[in-house]
């Protein structure tokens, strides 16, 4: 702008730079800072500045105790206690070394006792196990019996199973071969045929006894006939004497053939003693005793085709009977299971050979 005229003059060519605005056209041109705004500006800073040091010295007054205290021995007393403090922790510190150590003695300790239970648990199950075993042998062996056998040889599987030890796979395998042998094995009766027997015995009592009677006709040697004794019609004294005693005299010649009759009073103890053997072969099917059990049969059977009428139809039952059960098998080859208990004792005794 020109200032004697009032007008705004041409602006220079591009190529000079604009002079920077005077003071004044700075003021002409914000004319707003000296009005009634400064003015409230002005005062709100005023009221801050107030407040502010309104709070300053509130706090100030709050805390004049504090600053008014003595702030150096507050310190030396925060040092001694911050050194108390660190001192009980050093001890702190070694005590909790020292429980380390205990606790790693106790942990040695207690694993050593883990080691030397554990071992003990194995030798008491290994023990177990061999007793196991010589128990199937036993009862398979002398008692026959197949049941009890296989179950005292699970039992002892069942006792490796926990061990849990590949040693022992060898003794397993043992074992499952003698399980499977007894398992392929015939099962006899024994119950029923000792129920069979049982009956007959009780039938004892209602078979009825043979009555037989004495033969009366008995082969005698012949008289001489001819014509002088014949004829005479007083025999002498010897001949007399002869013919008495031939009367008082029987000879036999079916002395072999011939059984002799049964007391009726000793029946009784001919049926007992019936009773006995059959009983007797009851009691050896049990044991599994073949040749008592055929001896008792046999002499049943000849007693009761002694003494007892086979033409009844109760005897020739009996006497059928008798004869299946002769003819029934009692026993079967057992296998042998000790090779699982050798294999055993083998690893127990620590032997390197199968």
């Amino acid at each position: 702008m020109n200032e004697k005229t009032g007008q705004d003059t041409e602006t220079e060519p591009a190529t000079e730079e604009p002079s920077p605005p005077s003071p004044e056209k700075a003021v002409e041109k914000q004319p707003w800072l000296y009005g009634p705004l400064a003015s409230g500006l002005a005062l709100a800073v005023s009221l801050i500045a107030l407040v502010v040091a309104g709070m300053l010295w509130y706090r100030y007054y709050e805390k004049r105790e504090l600053f008014q205290a003595d702030i150096l021995g507050r310190l030396e007393q925060s040092d001694a206690v911050t050194e108390k403090t660190l001192d009980d922790i050093t001890a702190v510190e070694q005590r909790l070394d020292s429980f380390k150590t205990t606790q790693n003695t106790l942990v040695s300790a207690i694993e050593k006792m883990q080691r030397e239970f554990s071992g003990d648990r194995s030798e008491w199950a290994l023990s177990e196990t061999e007793q196991l075993l010589i128990i199937a042998n036993h009862r398979l062996q002398l008692a026959r019996d197949i049941d009890t056998t296989i179950t005292a040889l699970r039992t002892a599987d069942q006792q490796l199973v926990a061990l849990a030890d590949p040693k022992l796979l060898p003794v397993r395998k043992a074992i499952t071969e003698e399980i499977a042998a007894l398992g392929s094995l015939e099962r006899i009766d024994v119950p029923g045929i000792a129920l069979r027997l049982g009956n007959l015995a009780e039938t004892i009592a209602d078979l009825p006894i043979t009555l037989r009677e004495e033969r009366k006709n008995v082969q005698s040697g012949a008289e001489p006939q001819n014509g002088e004794g014949a004829g005479e019609q007083q025999p002498g004294f010897a001949r007399q004497l002869w013919n008495d005693i031939r009367s008082h005299m029987r000879i036999r010649s079916d002395v072999e053939n011939y059984k002799p009759l049964l007391p009726p009073d000793q029946s009784y103890f001919l049926r007992e003693n019936l009773r006995l053997l059959l009983y007797g072969a009851q009691m050896a099917l049990l044991v599994s005793d073949t040749a008592t059990y055929q001896q008792n049969l046999d002499t049943a059977r000849t007693w009761i085709k002694q003494y007892f009428d086979t033409n009844s139809q109760a005897v020739s039952r009996i006497l059928e009977e008798l004869d299946r059960l002769h003819a029934t098998a009692i026993t079967v080859a057992l296998p042998d299971i000790s090779a699982s208990l050798e294999t055993l004792r083998q690893i127990m005794r620590g032997d390197s050979g199968p």
